[in-house]
């Protein structure tokens, strides 16, 4: 075994230090042993500044690294010993970089969920409407779920121009002298609609995930019948808030408050507006606190899926594929925020996130509420109006 002294005489082959050993194949010292550690693991492609600042090589990262590996140090080595500190560590918390870094979740998994998201985007906003003889053709939705159609691959059939504006002050008048979803209310077809295609394209949002298509028709059914309440809250929150909106918002600047307001007044019922404004009003404050992006948007859209709880209805495998989907989800969200905002303010973040998942779940129960309490109130009922395409056969109003 060699001196202490002769230790310290040994030259670091990348930067001509003394007091160095071999760190990764190489004789090297202590800082670029730990420099070469840190760029084999989270593989940051930095561009060369030499020119720009008269740097020395060994300034610039890019040419420092490139500097390692010409020398002979072992990007896999590195990648092994951290994987080795990793499942040492074993924290409930830690992400392992090797197989889930960000670029590899945004190539993959985020990457698709964000290409949908772009098709449910395309088909919400557009002024082309579905169809509601397209509805008819389906008696329940395991008949819609059987025939395989998935709308979001037509979204090129709809244009990009937006929805006709609102008509406030005439939509409201009418439903104040007639109620809400009467038969001599024609503007409300085009808000029916919009909201007919916001689940919609909740649903076709759903059958894009990996987990849908493992499960059996009936577990389909159940796991839609079951969430699509809170997706469809969810994705309208959101891309109301994209639009620093105080209030849920559709595309033509319809706002279901205020129907839902207009409603209470004409039934003297004030309990049926604050139902209204729980569900409305009161969520968008959690999402302008929160402010999530698009990626976060998608990933709580798939979270709210894959709840194995959601009804005690399913299987038990089925509950085991969803519980595992669950995990894998919450662990992509994790590291993405793990990696733009670090371990301890990225765990943070991620807590905001489900903070915000539950106010939607919380919303959906005021949702729930609210339908029972309209239906109460007026001879015609939600039945009127929803197609039995967006019902399980063993559930009816």
């Amino acid at each position: 075994m060699p001196s202490k002294r002769t230790i310290n005489d040994i030259i670091c082959v990348i930067c001509g230090d003394k007091n160095s050993i071999n760190h990764y194949g190489v004789i090297s010292c202590r800082a670029c042993g730990a420099f070469f550690r840190r760029m084999a693991i989270h593989n940051v492609d930095y561009k060369c500044k030499c020119h720009k600042y008269d740097w020395k090589e060994l300034r610039c990262k890019r040419c420092r690294f490139k500097h390692c590996l010409a020398k002979g140090m072992k990007k896999e080595c590195g990648l092994r010993n951290h994987a080795k500190y990793q499942a040492k560590k074993g924290s409930s918390l830690a992400i392992n970089e090797l197989t889930c870094n960000e670029s590899t979740v945004i190539q993959t998994e985020l990457g698709q969920m964000l290409k949908v998201e772009s098709f449910v985007r395309r088909i919400r906003h557009s002024s082309t409407m579905i169809p509601m003889e397209y509805f008819d053709d389906y008696n329940c939705l395991e008949d819609l779920l059987n025939s395989g159609h998935n709308i979001l691959t037509k979204h090129e059939a709809f244009s990009l121009k937006l929805p006709k504006r609102w008509d406030r002050d005439s939509h409201l008048n009418i439903i104040m002298e007639y109620g809400l979803w009467s038969e001599k209310d024609k503007l409300q077809s085009e808000g029916l609609n919009q909201f007919l295609k916001d689940l919609f394209v909740s649903i076709s949002f759903v059958k894009t995930l990996p987990l849908f298509n493992i499960l059996t028709i009936e577990e389909q059914s159940i796991l839609i019948t079951k969430t699509n309440l809170q997706l469809f809250l969810m994705l309208q929150l959101y891309y109301s808030f994209e639009i620093n909106a105080t209030t849920l918002i559709f595309p033509s600047g319809e706002m279901p408050y205020e129907i839902i307001k207009t409603t209470s007044i004409k039934y003297n019922c004030e309990l049926l507006e604050r139902y209204a404004r729980k569900k409305y009003i009161m969520p968008m404050k959690k999402f302008s606190l929160v402010r999530p992006d698009i990626s976060e948007f998608v990933l709580l859209m798939a979270l709210l899926v894959a709840n194995p709880a959601v009804s005690d209805e399913l299987s038990p495998k089925a509950k085991e594929i969803i519980r595992t989907e669950q995990e894998r989800y919450g662990k992509i969200l994790l590291q993405l925020e793990q990696n733009r905002h670090g371990q301890g303010p990225g765990a943070l973040r991620y807590s905001q996130c489900l903070e915000l998942m539950w106010e939607v779940i919380h919303s959906t129960k005021n949702s729930v509420n609210m339908i029972i309490l309209i239906n109460l109130l007026q001879d015609n009922g939600i039945n009127c109006i929803w197609p039995n395409a967006l019902l399980s056969k063993n559930v009816k109003f």
